[in-house]
């Protein structure tokens, strides 16, 4: 983002986005049950900023992360929560820095989590809200070709598969493979999705 960028970033607050199946809001004090949950994930901590086996002070200071990112001009980091307003996960919009007519998004939910749609809802939910900030024109996800479950978001939310991206990021120590899916402003149309699965999000 530019200087002008994160200064109006400054300014913002972080919306709170619904459709009556998740609510997508800030984080938290009373989300730190799903941090520790979320840290015992063999792969959440490995693609993220969510500490290892997390204790209540690690998950706090996981948690002041995401509060500082809109103020930081890096994205913007939502709690994802379900009709109770129970956090069940994390889903980020991160507009790239050297263009602003790009963002990425990335997502993760709690074992407890999966398999209930809440990851499709999110998804849809930033989508929908992305195409209000103005500049961004391109959305973008990045998926390891065996994700069947965040493949089957991507594809159900509009994203439309581009390709392979050899060797493209590290995850626990290794370059993997990631599958890029994107959608473009004003040329793709959008459908409700059923399955969810975490996709490989920027380490929020």
């Amino acid at each position: 983002m530019t200087t002008r960028d994160q200064a109006d970033a400054r300014r913002m607050r972080l919306p709170t986005l619904g459709d009556g199946r998740v609510r997508l809001r800030a984080f938290g004090p009373q989300d730190i049950p799903l941090i520790i949950e979320a840290a015992d994930d063999p792969m959440i901590p490995l693609i993220t900023t969510v500490p290892r086996s997390a204790d209540q002070r690690s998950a706090r200071a996981y948690l002041s992360r995401q509060a500082r990112r809109l103020a930081t001009g890096e994205g913007y980091s939502f709690a994802i929560a379900d009709h109770d307003d129970r956090a069940r996960g994390q889903i980020g919009l991160w507009p790239r820095r050297d263009d602003g007519g790009r963002a990425g998004i990335g997502y993760w939910l709690a074992p407890s989590a999966r398999g209930r749609g809440y990851a499709s809802a999110a998804v849809g939910l930033v989508v929908d809200w992305a195409w209000t900030l103005g500049r961004i024109e391109r959305l973008e996800l990045f998926i390891e070709p065996s994700n069947a479950g965040s493949i089957s978001v991507a594809e159900s939310t509009g994203f439309t598969r581009e390709g392979l991206l050899r060797s493209w990021m590290p995850v626990g120590g290794t370059r993997r493979d990631m599958l890029v899916y994107s959608r473009i402003r004003d040329r793709d149309g959008a459908a409700p999705a059923a399955l969810n699965g975490p996709a490989t999000p920027r380490r929020s």
